[in-house]
């Protein structure tokens, strides 16, 4: 079995997301059927995340490229983030009119929908691996390589780097109102914190580096994927 490389729920909680390295993305019902099917014919999918009104979904893959898409699985708007020919894992996040990468170069940009540059967000001492907006879009966070995660406002601006964690950060997530960030880690475990970067919670895997996170929309539901190809439910209490 692939590994999950990405999960995430639609705001409107009827459908679960999830991207394996089999370069396949797939929608599910809360039932577990599935429900849509999005194959490539080569590049994995590291990243993948729903808009903020459920109605699409954008895409982050080891071609450098970010696509946003319909849930019929129709293409609408592609983004080259580096240089062809590199291979190099990207992490993309939508939220309204903005476009959210991470890259290999310890860099994320913040893109308009168009395609334009907007604000680059330096930092990381290693790869950034995972990017998250906040649910109202005023803030951001990145998780590394380097064992971080880092809380950023949409100036460029640094606000809190969550230490804790002893591998690459490969996912991270708000709450749905945004005072709880969840991220998932090579070290085998996720870690649920508060906005100030104190852990609340740790999820232990015997073993399995956690490759994805996502809060259900009412936040009474954490689901991580592993890189052993298992999608898992947790109760954050």
């Amino acid at each position: 079995t692939d590994a999950v490389n990405a999960v995430a729920y639609s705001s409107k909680a009827d459908l679960i997301m999830t991207c394996s390295a089999d370069s396949t993305t797939r929608l599910w019902g809360t039932d577990g059927i599935m429900k849509q099917e999005f194959k490539w014919p080569s590049e994995t999918v590291n990243a993948a995340d729903f808009s903020k009104n459920g109605d699409t979904i954008l895409t982050g893959s080891e071609d450098n490229t970010a696509r946003l898409w319909n849930l019929q699985g129709k293409m609408i708007k592609e983004i080259k983030v580096l240089k062809p020919k590199k291979n190099i894992p990207t992490a993309a996040s939508p939220t309204e009119n903005k476009i959210l990468t991470g890259a290999a170069d310890n860099s994320s940009i913040l893109w308009a929908m168009g395609g334009d540059k907007l604000v680059t967000f330096k930092g990381h001492s290693e790869t950034v691996n995972a990017v998250a907006f906040s649910p109202g879009g005023d803030s951001i966070i990145t998780g590394s390589n380097d064992g971080t995660a880092i809380l950023w406002n949409l100036n460029g601006d640094s606000l809190k780097t969550f230490k804790g964690h002893s591998g690459n950060i490969n996912s991270v997530t708000f709450s749905q109102n945004g005072d709880r960030v969840l991220t998932g880690s090579d070290d085998d475990s996720a870690f649920l914190w508060n906005r100030e970067g104190k852990i609340i919670k740790q999820f232990k895997f015997q073993p399995g580096k956690v490759i994805s996170v996502a809060f259900s929309p009412k936040a009474n539901a954490i689901l991580t994927g592993s890189a052993d190809g298992k999608t898992i439910l947790w109760n954050p209490e």
